[in-house]
């Protein structure tokens, strides 16, 4: 059973996905990318982009257990099919100028006991077929953003030494740390650090630096980076 408090900084977490991490604006439409154990929190982002103006949110669920079904179960030349009308929605989306969103709760070692070829093949095809929308997103056609949910084999891989039933709290503690969720007003927080990294990022672009020299103290370890011109 999960607490209030808890409830209350998954929703914040949601509110900060739509308005700072997809920068979603109003008349957009959203579609998400998650594993159905991700769904307390596709809801309360859904939520988040209606409230914002979001057209439509469209869903497109996946599942770990039938992932794994596949490699145990399905015929070995079976790996170079792959579902395109996945992709081309992504990608109508994208052409259209919409948003992306991709919930990520994955188990490291799902596939840890399977066949590394049938891996490689449908990692291959996978990345062959999702080149539509993969060049979009790569040249910021539309509004993106990749975000984590604590599930319980990624949490135990992070903190193997604790108790199962403390582990996937503990990670979930970390997000909500890292993405500052624990502040009043996360959406605020995170605004400002923007326009910090903005001030800082305008002030050694004033500086037309032609390189970094980063030496490690009492290490004799030293790295020089040039800068390209323009860059």
């Amino acid at each position: 059973m999960t607490s209030p408090e808890f409830e209350v900084n998954l929703n914040k977490y949601a509110e900060l996905i739509v308005k700072v991490g997809l920068n979603l604006q109003a008349g957009q439409r959203l579609v998400v990318l998650a594993d159905i154990a991700a769904a307390p929190l596709v809801r309360l982002v859904a939520k988040q982009a209606y409230e914002a103006g979001c057209r439509l949110v469209d869903i497109l669920w996946d599942d770990e257990a039938v992932t794994l079904n596949r490699f145990v179960y399905a015929p070995r030349d079976s790996f170079e099919e792959f579902p395109e009308w996945k992709v081309n929605t992504v990608a109508e989306y994208g052409q259209r100028g919409d948003a992306l969103l991709s919930i990520t709760s994955t188990n490291p070692d799902l596939l840890a006991d399977q066949d590394p070829e049938l891996i490689n093949i449908a990692q291959r095809v996978r990345a062959q077929k999702s080149r539509p929308y993969a060049e979009l997103v790569s040249r910021s056609a539309m509004n993106w953003a990749i975000v984590g949910y604590a599930g319980a084999a990624w949490a135990a891989k992070v903190f193997p030494q604790s108790a199962p039933d403390q582990q996937v709290p503990q990670l979930w503690d970390a997000i909500f740390d890292v993405c500052r969720i624990k502040h009043a007003d996360p959406v605020a927080e995170w605004q400002q650090h923007i326009r910090n990294l903005d001030r800082r990022s305008d002030y050694l672009n004033a500086k037309r630096y032609a390189g970094l020299h980063y030496t490690g103290p009492g290490t004799g370890y030293s790295v020089l980076l040039t800068i390209p011109e323009g860059g």
